[in-house]
């Protein structure tokens, strides 16, 4: 293929679409959209490896989804610099293995298991004034940096669009400041849906109530369906 410009790319194919649910893949095969780099390049910038590095890339040109876009002579073997194959890739949900944030999901239940085990804490379930039952995280102990929090809520279809606004901008604020500031890195996951079992819908009790009393310093209730 050669260079030049690139339109978008229709994944169609499950093996090909499996890339883009590989946050590390994906992140690779997209760092070559802007512009074209060498293996030793990406390596470094990404912090990775360069055998694995070396090992992804030949993967990645093997699906056709990288291609050598230019080759700079130097004293022995030229040094070749890949361009992806598309400044952009569609991929249809129904061609996709597996969900795109399954990976991600797997280490952040992992995390939460390992920082559970570590905090000596535990939940406290109870019943909230309506009778519904709750649950409420207590005696954590070294644990600051990681929570689960749940919420069941009854929403109209524009309010519940106002939230995934609102959950968008306030990720991507802190998104920004973590990118000025640099950090540990965070797993932070957000998500909207609908119930799937109608039955037992439990709803929140009044948020100046829940925690109330409550240990300084832990996270809201849990609601607990």
């Amino acid at each position: 293929m050669k260079a030049g410009k690139l339109s978008r790319v229709h994944v169609r194919d499950a093996r090909t679409a499996a890339i883009f649910t590989d946050p590390r893949l994906r992140r690779i095969l997209l760092w070559f959209t802007r512009s074209p780099k060498s293996i030793g390049e990406t390596a470094a910038l990404l912090g990775m490896d360069l055998k694995r590095t070396h090992y992804y890339v030949r993967k990645l040109v093997r699906l056709g989804l990288l291609f050598v876009a230019e080759e700079r002579a130097r004293a022995g073997r030229p040094i070749l610099h890949y361009r992806a194959a598309g400044d952009s890739f569609f991929v249809p949900s129904e061609v996709a293995p597996k969900g795109f944030g399954e990976e991600l999901a797997r280490e952040l239940r992992e995390s939460l298991a390992i920082e559970a085990a570590r905090s000596e804490g535990g939940i406290l379930f109870t019943a909230a004034k309506g009778g519904s039952p709750r649950g409420r995280v207590v005696g954590q102990r070294g644990a600051a940096g990681a929570v689960e929090m749940w919420r069941v809520l009854r929403l109209a279809p524009k309010q519940a669009a106002a939230l995934k606004r609102d959950m968008t901008a306030l990720l991507n604020r802190h998104q920004k400041i973590a990118a000025e500031r640099g950090g540990t890195a965070y797993l932070v996951h957000a998500a909207v849906a609908p119930r799937l079992v109608a039955s037992g819908l439990a709803d929140n009790e009044d948020p100046a109530l829940a925690g109330a009393a409550g240990e300084p310093g832990i996270p809201p209730s849990l609601s607990v369906p």
